[in-house]
């Protein structure tokens, strides 16, 4: 592999970089409790949904809980025909790219930037929500991505299908070329580079990338060791991680897991923790079994933890949450469990027991939109909330009014 400028070789002012295992940002550490705001750049258009004063008042609401980092998609694919895809498409058809979209991220890093608010950018997805690894294999003749909560989908299809993505030539390289596109963009408004930006964090290969099948394994490996190569070849300054579960994305086989994030081109390591989607507890019985919750929360932190001090990387849950108490979505509605499992979380940051947890970050906020009623799915026009357009809206997101949560942040962001 082509020698790459290490980590630890330091870096321009207000860039974070890890040394000896940690985060430091000039000179001194860097921890922090974040938050997953995806759809912020398209809130920075100045047009379709864009909402320029929402995403201002929104990122001075963060900056004054503590927030210090927030995740955000920078791609989505596709034409709008699957009713709840990300709208508008960076890329409504291959090649074809929407500027305006850009602009909303050009917007949100100098905003972020004058916030000191770190943005961790992800690329594309393994989910169709934004169009992701699928829109790039129907676009190269794999024939139609099968969509959820659509006629005769199943889970099994789906990760026959997604799998194909790793030994598809093309896909890879289209995915490339937005990649190369968006890393050595020139900021429209500031005429920054992007690479020389320290609003940014670090640039993610995907959203929850996973080979789906073992018998991708091999290919999906090779994938990612080439595409961070690549990101790494295109911008020395800032991190990259992969954006990967954990092992849960391996059918819980650790040593894939370690192989993603031993290369020296990835520089920490990622988990995400999802309760409710892998069935720890029935929809509604969230209280009776935050016992649970918290034991088997636990022991999938400290086996990864185990994997960050071995490698001698920092780690980031990066995705976690929990629906509203008694799986309800009214602005009455209390989140008692939500706040218990985010406290679990915070407290082992803190305590700093573990100093290569470099940091957390919530899924997801919702900011001071509309509470929904009755947990339905996004609909065309509506604005954009936490959640993504294909779950329930309201599922997993923190709004401005759930005062509990945030007073709970402020006791662990606040000096």
């Amino acid at each position: 592999m082509p020698a790459i400028a290490s980590s630890d070789q330091g870096g321009k002012r207000g860039i974070v970089k890890v040394k000896n295992g940690r985060f430091e940002m000039d000179k001194r550490p860097y921890k922090f409790i974040g938050v997953n705001y995806w759809p912020a750049a398209h809130l920075g258009m100045k047009s379709g949904p864009g909402d320029q004063a929402r995403l201002l008042k929104e990122l001075d609401f963060l900056k004054e809980q503590g927030v210090r980092n927030i995740r955000v998609l920078v791609s989505s694919e596709g034409d709008s025909s699957f009713p709840l895809r990300v709208s508008p498409s960076y890329q409504p058809q291959k090649g074809m790219f929407n500027e305006d979209v850009l602009k909303g991220l050009d917007f949100l890093l100098v905003e972020c930037g004058k916030r000191d608010l770190k943005l961790v950018l992800f690329f594309t997805n393994n989910w169709e929500w934004s169009g992701g690894f699928g829109q790039y294999l129907e676009w190269n003749g794999t024939g139609k991505t099968p969509l959820p909560k659509s006629e005769g989908w199943t889970w099994d299809g789906y990760r026959d299908y997604i799998s194909q993505f790793y030994t598809c030539k093309d896909c890879i390289h289209q995915v490339n070329e937005l990649i190369s596109k968006v890393v050595t963009r020139v900021n429209s408004i500031t005429g920054k580079p992007y690479k020389s930006d320290p609003a940014i964090f670090s640039w993610e290969l995907a959203n929850e990338p996973r080979p789906m099948r073992p018998a991708a394994n091999e290919a999906y490996q090779k994938w990612v060791q080439e595409t961070s190569l690549l990101i790494k070849k295109l911008d020395q300054n800032h991190m990259v991680a992969t954006g990967i579960e954990g092992d849960v994305a391996y059918d819980f086989d650790m040593s894939e897991y370690k192989k993603a994030h031993r290369n020296s081109t990835v520089d920490y390591l990622t988990l995400h923790i999802w309760p409710k989607n892998w069935k720890w507890f029935p929809d509604t019985s969230i209280s009776a079994n935050m016992y649970k919750v918290l034991e088997k929360s636990g022991a999938m932190l400290n086996r990864h933890l185990e994997v960050a001090k071995e490698l001698k990387k920092p780690l980031v849950l990066e995705e976690f949450g929990l629906p509203r108490d008694g799986h309800l979505y009214t602005a009455e509605s209390t989140t008692t469990s939500r706040d218990q499992y985010y406290n679990w979380a915070m407290d082992i940051w803190k305590k700093n027991e573990h100093p290569q947890f470099g940091g957390l970050a919530f899924w997801t906020f919702g900011g001071f939109t509309a509470f929904p009623k009755d947990g339905s799915l996004w609909k065309s026009g509506e604005p954009f909330r936490g959640d993504p357009g294909v779950e329930e809206q309201g599922l997993n997101s923190i709004y401005e009014g759930d005062r509990s949560t945030w007073d709970l942040i402020r006791t662990y962001t606040k000096p």
